[in-house]
């Protein structure tokens, strides 16, 4: 029987335990076993000169594929240099889990973004008063956490000495409280949730932002199908927000959570996510 490695944080597996049933349930079906492994029990590394996997239970030859539910960019490249195919891929994990890598890509092709300056650990950014409010965030920070408000140098500055690393700093858009998620599996655009708060600049569902199903237009669609060519995907979330009605890239969820999805719509992504990847190992 094929098998394949699921792989999250201690956390995330607790805080996800219906969509790794789901997706373990969809495998089965195909005649597949996925089999769920914790990331801090998998030991990785290298001897002398050969990469090696040390799972708690089992032999890594076993294995054919790997989905990982967690944000680790080496790991995933390990598991690639020693043959498995790994959704996402090292490259979109790498890219996509830090925001200035995201926003220097989506330069590179063409696709807008809020006005954001680079900033790096240990170092604090001087801003004339006129260019409050601000917000901060870090650089590799999901789900709306570590994002803060500064209206001034000071709470800029104690922002940054609370996210302790790399982070990035932007202008805020005309429209807060509001963005756009676009799920993709593969090259497909599978559904998109707009998510809105009345009570928070930060809109996420996590965060008690209220979700609906809605259909991408003409700009959103554009910014989607640039990133969908110029990656190779396995599922991803694509954050779009909005300045005086144009279309931005907010960012690239790697670890994309599909709550949303499930609670507006009857769209079964845990089963497309699976028939993509069997499609891709086959």
């Amino acid at each position: 029987m094929t098998k394949g490695l699921l792989i999250y944080d201690r956390q995330g597996a607790e805080r996800n335990k219906v969509f790794i049933d789901m997706l373990k349930d969809r495998f089965t079906r195909k005649g597949i076993e996925l089999c769920l492994f914790i990331l801090e029990e998998i030991h990785y590394g290298i001897s002398f000169d050969k990469p090696f996997v040390m799972l708690p239970d089992g032999d890594i030859n076993e294995y054919c594929f790997a989905v990982c539910r967690c944000i680790n960019p080496l790991l995933s490249r390990h598991l690639e240099i020693m043959g498995l195919t790994v959704f996402n891929n090292s490259e979109v994990s790498r890219i996509c889990n830090s925001k200035s890598l995201t926003y220097s890509r989506a330069n590179e092709l063409g696709i807008p973004v809020p006005f954001t300056v680079f900033g790096k650990y240990g170092t604090l950014k001087e801003f004339p008063d006129c260019d409050f409010p601000l917000i901060v965030k870090s650089d590799s920070g999901h789900g709306g956490t570590e994002v803060f408000w500064a209206n001034n140098s000071a709470e800029l500055n104690t922002a940054i000495n609370k996210i302790q690393a790399d982070y990035v700093i932007q202008k805020p858009v005309s429209e807060l409280g509001k963005d756009l998620r676009i799920y993709v599996v593969g090259s497909q655009i599978v559904g998109a949730v707009l998510r809105t708060s009345q009570s928070d600049f930060r809109s996420n569902f996590s965060l008690g932002g209220d979700a609906t199903l809605y259909t991408p237009q003409e700009g959103e669609l554009e910014i989607a199908n640039k990133l969908i060519n110029a990656f190779d995907f396995g599922m991803v979330g694509i954050d779009i927000i909005y300045d005086n009605g144009k279309p931005l890239l907010n960012e690239i969820e790697d670890v994309v959570g599909s709550r949303m999805l499930y609670a507006t719509s009857d769209i079964d992504i845990a089963n497309l996510y699976t028939q993509h990847i069997i499609s891709e190992i086959k």
